[in-house]
């Protein structure tokens, strides 16, 4: 037996204080991505981080929900494995 699928979405607040974020959760939840960033935050630019079988899938979608909300992206796909984890350098 498998569990329905949910087409509504869930948000998860992480409670950190000033760092303190949400995480949406859901089906298709990935192609409102640019709408709530630049709902959040008008003019904001965003840095996707991410590893290389994550940014097969869900990268496509991604830039093209940022770009529909001109919202400005740069982007880094990392190795698959556990060896990438370690924290990586970024320049402008």
């Amino acid at each position: 037996m498998t569990a329905p699928m949910r087409s509504d979405c869930v948000v998860v607040p992480v409670a950190l204080g000033p760092r303190s974020y949400d995480i949406a959760i859901g089906r298709g939840v990935i192609s409102t991505l640019g709408t709530r960033i630049a709902a959040l935050r008008p003019g904001a630019k965003a840095f996707i981080v991410t590893d290389q079988n994550v940014a097969h899938h869900a990268m496509p979608a991604a830039e093209a929900a940022l770009k529909r909300a001109g919202v400005v992206k740069r982007r880094k796909a990392i190795a698959s494995s556990s060896r990438s984890a370690r924290p990586f350098s970024m320049r402008r």
